[in-house]
């Protein structure tokens, strides 16, 4: 369960490199193309997080996260293919086709991060091995608003059940969510509005 944790924040920090914020760069090198401002990556020697303490273990994983550099268009696919499947990799290079590319063979990106939920309270994770070759990843996310929204109000969670399994090439999640994917739209998240008289909706 350790290693499926730490497995687990690590893919997530890959995954919002794509649909929540940008790898880190460096502003003072900066290219232009199609209207956008590129910036150099700067990703030589990139930590990963950890979610769990390593301790021994029976695992058939013994995996925690190591320094990764991203210098090129080919390291950042290699790297994300290292955690995730083709099809949820290729998912993730197809959301926004301009935001990295290679100018004379080094990565730059164009800055677009977007902030993370702003109604997200907090977040379990919580890995169950169905068997040998395949684990789940259930991600329960906390909801809740901000007091000067008051007399309205968001509470309850959502729920994402993520798959791991066992390829050819290793471990790899073969569907995933950002790090931040409340559904406020789920049947568990209500929205209320309410004064000192009662509620009103």
């Amino acid at each position: 369960e350790r290693d499926v944790l730490n497995l687990y924040a690590a893919a997530s920090a890959v995954y919002d490199w794509f649909t929540m914020t940008t790898l880190p760069l460096g502003y003072a090198d900066t290219r232009e193309a199609d209207g956008l401002t590129y910036c150099r990556v700067n990703a030589e020697d990139l930590s990963l997080p950890i979610a769990a303490v390593a301790e021994p273990t029976d695992s058939a994983l013994h995996w925690q996260p190591q320094p990764v550099s991203v210098a090129s268009l080919a390291d950042l696919r290699s790297v994300t293919e290292s955690y995730f499947s083709p099809e949820v990799a290729d998912g993730l290079f197809a959301l926004s086709p301009e935001h990295y590319r290679d100018f004379d063979g080094v990565l730059y990106a164009a800055d677009a991060a977007r902030g993370s939920n702003i109604y997200l309270l907090g977040k379990a994770v919580t890995p169950e091995q169905v068997d040998e070759n395949h684990w789940t990843v259930t991600v329960t996310f906390y909801a809740d608003s901000w007091d000067f929204e008051r007399p309205s109000a968001i509470v309850g969670y959502s729920q994402a059940v993520l798959d791991l399994e066992r390829t050819a090439d290793g471990w790899r999640f073969t569907s995933f969510v950002p790090s931040d994917g409340l559904d406020l739209e789920a049947e568990t998240v209500f929205s209320f509005a309410y004064t000192d008289e009662g509620f009103s909706e």
